[in-house]
């Protein structure tokens, strides 16, 4: 990132029924609501059983540093759906009722619901991939090419990202 300073993170949300997210676009087993529908009402914290919580888990601390914003990348509808500001004393909290399975995140980041944005119009794969000040966004979701999990951005990239998504929706 030559020089700048880590602000947020793109995090490549995974889908599947151990997962327990799902989306629009993915076969939601009967009964059960997509990630999307349940931070839209506010039922997240409590359908996912974290005390009242807005809480994203990930397998790995992505959220180390100054990173602060969590930007989720829905590969279904190829494109950042919710954005939102991680409480920096409990990002690296580690979660220790998991570790026995393989579909658990042990890393909690906790999201503070006064930031949580629920895309209306959501920022599409063709603006991330033309993110200023680091080649490999070229390839972002490309699959064979692009395995990372998540992308660190800095502030410069946030703010075009936002910039970029407001002429896409003129």
């Amino acid at each position: 990132m030559s020089g700048k300073k880590d602000f947020g993170v793109i995090c490549k949300i995974w889908f599947g029924k151990e997962s327990w997210v799902f989306s629009e676009h993915d076969v939601v087993p009967e009964g059960e609501r997509d990630y999307l529908d349940l931070m839209r009402t506010g039922d997240w914290p409590n359908v996912m059983g974290h005390n009242g919580l807005w809480i994203w888990g990930t397998p790995r601390n992505y959220m180390k540093g100054r990173r602060t914003k969590l930007l989720l990348y829905d590969k279904f509808q190829k494109a950042i759906t919710v954005i939102a500001n991680v409480i920096p004393r409990e990002m690296e909290e580690k979660h220790e009722g998991c570790k026995d399975s393989e579909y658990c995140f042990p890393f909690r980041n906790v999201m503070d619901e006064s930031t949580i944005d629920i895309l209306e119009n959501p920022i599409e794969l063709e603006v991330i991939r033309n993110i200023p000040g680091n080649p490999s966004f070229k390839n972002f979701g490309i699959h064979r090419k692009d395995r990372s999990p998540y992308r660190v951005i800095s502030q410069e990239q946030f703010d075009f990202l936002i910039n970029a998504s407001k002429e896409v929706e003129k």
